[in-house]
Order: C-alpha cells, then structure tokens, then sequence
C-alpha cells in the first residue's frame, strides 16, 4: 500500500524491521514508466517481496508479474496473497482494501477535476 493508504506506514515499518541496516540483494526486474526499479528482494536467501504477502502488507501486482514471474514464482505469490486474504492478515483486516494502483489514479483524478 501507499504511506497514505491504510496499513501503508505499518507496511513501510515492517519492511524497515525486516531489511534496515542489512545487506540486501535485489534482483531487478524493469524499470516501470517513473524510472524506477522494481524488483525482487533478497536477505539471506529469504524472499522479502513475499514475506510482505505473507504479513498481508503488500499487494501481488499481477499486471506485471504475468510477464515477469515465472509460472511457479506467480502460483506461489497468488497462493500467499489468497491466504492472507481468507485470514485476514493485515491490509486484508479492511472491509474494501484499495490496491495501490487503484489508490494513486483516483489520487490523480481528484487533482485533475479539482
């Protein structure tokens, strides 16, 4: 999520507690249309991307890992996001949760007819 979003700073304080002060591996993937990397992170062979599924603090963008995630990689981050979902983990403890794609383009269309 979005530091505004709901859940959006408890997601950034995670992360932070997971990866801060450590050495971390990232393995880019592109370069989205802001020019900035997205990727996959690594801490001792532990995937963080996933971790934050599992904490239901982050959203399986599935857009872009279609083309990006191998057919496995994809099954194992739906399957992740599904069960913190059904346990309403985290941002799924919200009766709508926004994605954050959706977040920012109705923040863009506020400003547009505002």
């Amino acid at each position: 999520p979005e530091k505004a979003q709901p859940f959006g700073m408890v997601a950034e304080q995670a992360l932070s507690a997971k990866v801060y002060r450590q050495q971390v591996q990232v393995d880019i993937i592109e370069q989205d249309k802001y020019g900035r990397s997205v990727g996959r992170v690594w801490l001792n062979g532990q995937d963080i991307n996933l971790s934050q599924l599992v904490d239901g603090l982050a959203w399986h963008y599935q857009f872009f890992a279609r083309k990006n995630q191998t057919s496995d990689d994809f099954a194992r981050y739906d399957a992740i996001q599904r069960q913190a979902q059904q346990q309403r983990i985290g941002l799924w403890q919200d009766a709508n949760p926004l994605p954050p794609w959706n977040f920012r383009r109705a923040k863009k269309n506020q400003a547009a007819s505002g």
